[in-house]
């Protein structure tokens, strides 16, 4: 059977009431012939009941009870799980068979015994069930363009293309890193530190296990002795223990051209009195002290040190008290010189400091990864509500302020939650995601179908739950909060038709959000951010409360018939 799960049909035979042993002794048939259970599940090598089996060597995953047709209303009828057992002992049923949590030493099969507490032996019978083995996953490839003779002198972006990223290790996306190979071969954890140039690839833009990207190598950061790769990893928590998107791709540098006598160039032909500069050199004695002094009067500027293939780059300051006017920048090593002109220019007078003013960070292809309750999606896909889940989230915008850490992003998409044969209907959709400091509001829209005549439920800006910040995490020009403790509040509760009550925990959230250009601050980013301005879902009242009873009363019966 695929263990991602499968129909199957399940026949059986003679099981008539041809003795005592087959008569109930628990309501609603004590007394009478009550069938048998048919289930799939996980079962102790010694299960039966007849033998004096306790019900905790039994893990049910789906049961059926087949009864005499006239005793099949008494027990709830077919959305019950009831099944008819005919007059001469046969029955035909389906059973969805997929590979669950078992029973420790537990074996997977068809199972039927006695029901409503019969212990009749000849009624035990076991059938089986093997699941398929998985394939393996194919390693990852990588392709890196460019990947050869890359100049050390300028900026080099790399075009980084994946394929093979799939599986469990690719849940939370790929780290794409960049340095020398001797920082990480993949023989244990992800390093975090050595890298010249790390990147992210989220799960949303890895499609059918591929991905491109890119990533940028400053100027002045490789050597031409150098051998470097970029690697990949299984992203965040993932990178420490799984090792399926481990890839490499070798890039090469090219090889240093010592030039017949020493230059030097500078980042800018003029520098203001206390600017930044920054000079390079090439053709000096290899690993050799190179020293840095502006002329006429000398003043030092600093020291570095040149590369094996001769080359340095350094980065100083002018002192202020530099006259303005014509300079000389010069570069000893040894008895190797070299020299260039410079112009030095008067600082501007200062200005008055303006008022400070509050700009937040654009934010716009955010994406936000929530299960809503891992717990409440079993139930509705389970036996008891025999639903579906369906939908997924879109990508967000808005703004947030790294200054004073409030934001708030709109997101798209939506989940459905459909059970009990349609009594069940509820739609949460448009999350939008306001954060203030280390807490964070998550606000959804709630529709949800009247049960018994109530009246349909529609709210939009319901306050659902309030997410746990941990510290944010940095990558590149984004920011992201992982696996963020998400509580349900009392809307959120009742616009869960009462679920769950107000405190309870849901599934954890993960947001990201790509900052983009300055935009002003407004009432979600300026620190002064209210909690007000959506709807507490007051008004639910009746509605909701018919919903939740009705759907009570099915979980209550059906719960009582299937115990055993």
């Amino acid at each position: 059977i695929d263990p991602a799960g499968e129909t199957v049909t399940v026949t059986g035979s003679g099981f008539l009431p041809n003795a005592p042993d087959t008569s109930g002794t628990r309501p609603p048939l004590a007394g009478k012939f009550t069938g048998a259970y048919v289930v799939f599940g996980s079962f102790a090598e010694n299960w039966k009941p007849s033998a004096g089996a306790p019900s905790s060597a039994r893990k049910v995953i789906e049961q059926k009870w087949g009864v005499h047709e006239a005793d099949l209303a008494t027990i709830g009828g077919a959305a019950r799980g009831g099944i008819v057992i005919a007059e001469d002992g046969t029955f035909s049923t389906t059973l969805t068979v997929s590979e669950a949590e078992a029973l420790e030493n537990g074996r997977w099969g068809i199972y039927t015994y006695g029901g409503g507490g019969a212990k009749y032996a000849p009624f035990e019978t076991f059938t089986p069930v093997v699941f398929k083995t998985p394939s393996p996953i194919p390693a990852p490839t990588l392709t890196v363009t460019p990947n050869a003779d890359l100049d050390p002198s300028v900026e080099n972006v790399l075009t980084v293309t994946g394929s093979g990223y799939i599986g469990d290790g690719a849940v939370n996306g790929a780290y794409v890193l960049f340095g020398e190979k001797s920082v990480w071969d993949g023989s244990g954890p992800l390093v975090s530190a050595g890298w010249i140039a790390q990147g992210w690839v989220p799960a949303s833009q890895i499609v059918d296990g591929a991905f491109t990207t890119t990533v940028t190598i400053p100027a002045g950061t490789l050597s031409s002795e150098g051998e470097y790769n970029v690697a990949t990893s299984a992203a965040h928590a993932l990178s420490i223990t799984n090792r399926t998107l481990d890839a490499f791709a070798p890039v090469t540098v090219a090889a240093a051209v010592t030039p017949e006598k020493p230059t030097l160039a500078l980042s800018a032909p003029t520098v203001v009195q206390g600017g930044e500069f920054t000079i390079t050199g090439a053709g000096f004695p290899a690993l050799g002290n190179v020293a840095l002094v502006l002329h006429s009067d000398p003043v030092e500027l600093g020291a570095t040190v040149a590369s094996a293939g001769g080359a340095f780059r350094f980065t100083g300051t002018i002192p202020a008290t530099v006259p303005a006017g014509e300079h000389t920048i010069v570069a000893t090593s040894g008895s190797v010189t070299a020299s260039f002109p410079v112009t030095i220019t008067a600082a501007p007078a200062p200005e008055k400091p303006a008022a400070p003013v509050c700009l937040a960070r654009a934010v716009d292809g955010a994406s936000f990864e929530w299960g809503v309750k891992a717990s409440f999606v079993s139930y509705v896909q389970g036996g008891i509500a025999k639903g579906a889940v369906s939908g997924g989230w879109g990508s967000g915008s808005g703004a947030y302020s790294t200054e004073t850490g409030n934001g708030r992003v709109s997101f798209g998409g939506s989940m459905h939650f459909t059970g009990h044969s349609g009594a069940l209907d509820l739609t949460l959709s448009n999350p939008r995601v306001r954060v203030t400091g280390s807490s964070a509001q998550l606000i959804l829209d709630v529709s949800s179908k009247g049960f018994n005549g109530s009246p349909d439920v529609n709210a939009s800006g319901v306050n659902f739950a309030t997410l746990s910040l941990s510290d944010a995490s940095t990558s590149g020009s984004s920011i992201s909060w992982t696996n963020a403790p998400a509580t349900l509040t009392s809307a959120g509760a009742e616009a869960f038709a009462g679920f769950y009550a107000a405190g309870d925990a849901l599934d954890p959230v993960s947001i990201r959000f790509p900052l983009g250009a300055e935009v002003p601050c407004d009432s979600s980013t300026d620190g002064l951010a209210t909690t007000g301005a959506e709807s507490d879902f007051a008004g639910l009242g009746i509605g909701a409360l018919l919903l939740v009873s009705g759907l009570a009363l099915t979980v209550i019966r059906r719960r009582r018939l299937i115990e055993s």
